[in-house]
């Protein structure tokens, strides 16, 4: 008896333009379970965030292509897969952000929070690992909700935002090298509304901000606006500052360095990227 040939399953597309989280939502539609619906939109946001880091992070990843999507990094323990990873040879794990979704709702009172203990244990997990072989890198925590998840409070519980908002307040708010381990320096909350003429719009909580317990936030972020903090907060570890004349950062380090291990340097850098295209 011959034995058939087990088929190959297709190629997984590559998000590609992935400039709105409309686009994010319409790549992600094309799944065919709940499951595959959060990993393509995880994908998704993670090239949209990747991309707008890109111009200040040159070789972060996911690359430009849509590819290396989870790259590894390395953590104290082995290697663990990153959404968005800028790594160098001289810092190492210099910022990584990791993506969590929950996109649809549970249970009689639409509950967007079942999970959220479950995800707050990956989050720590992945923090402490991170941060005690890389105690310098810079790690936020973005979490995706439908915007729904703010209108379902009772009188006896918050809204499964609200929820959500109170683990990621824990979760996060490390300041320096040598505070705990198993927190992320920042998390902000992206409430996206997913039907509806508003569809794709989407505005980010800052979890270190007191969340209403029930209703929607009033004070958020743009998608521009959450990015422009972690850029500063990077900035801000990194001791890095701008000079009058050039609207480039630069770190204390490469000020310091000598001119021909700068310009060594940089020539590697435009090789990559030469090759990234």
């Amino acid at each position: 008896m011959v034995k058939k040939k087990k088929r190959e399953p297709p190629p997984r597309s590559k998000p590609s333009e992935i400039n709105s989280i409309s686009r994010a939502l319409a790549y992600a539609s094309g799944a065919s379970t709940t499951q595959q619906f959060a990993q393509r939109l995880s994908t998704a946001l993670a090239q949209k965030v990747a991309d707008a880091l890109r111009r200040d992070f040159k070789g972060i990843l996911p690359d430009r292509h849509g590819g290396r999507h989870e790259s590894l990094a390395r953590t104290s323990k082995s290697v663990k897969r990153l959404d968005v990873n800028y790594s160098t040879a001289r810092l190492g794990l210099a910022l990584g952000v990791s993506i969590k979704t929950t996109n649809a709702p549970e249970g009689e009172n639409n509950n967007y929070a079942k999970n959220v203990t479950g995800r707050d244990y990956e989050l720590r997990a992945e923090a402490e690992d991170y941060h005690e072989r890389q105690p310098y890198a810079l790690l936020i925590a973005l979490y995706f909700l439908p915007i729904e998840s703010c209108d379902n409070a009772t009188p006896r519980a918050p809204s499964s935002f609200g929820k959500i908002a109170m683990k990621m307040r824990f979760r996060s708010g490390r300041k320096g090298p040598k505070d705990l381990a198993t927190l992320f320096e920042a998390a902000y909350i992206g409430l996206y509304e997913r039907d509806g003429l508003k569809k794709g719009h989407i505005e980010f909580f800052d979890a270190a901000c007191n969340p209403p317990r029930s209703g929607r936030p009033l004070d958020t972020l743009t998608f521009e606006q959450m990015i422009q903090r972690v850029k500063a907060s990077y900035e801000e570890r990194n001791l890095t500052f701008r000079f009058a004349e050039s609207p480039t950062p630069v770190t204390a380090a490469e000020v310091d360095e000598p001119e021909d291990e700068a310009e060594t340097e940089s020539e590697a850098g435009a090789s990559d990227d030469e090759a990234d295209e």
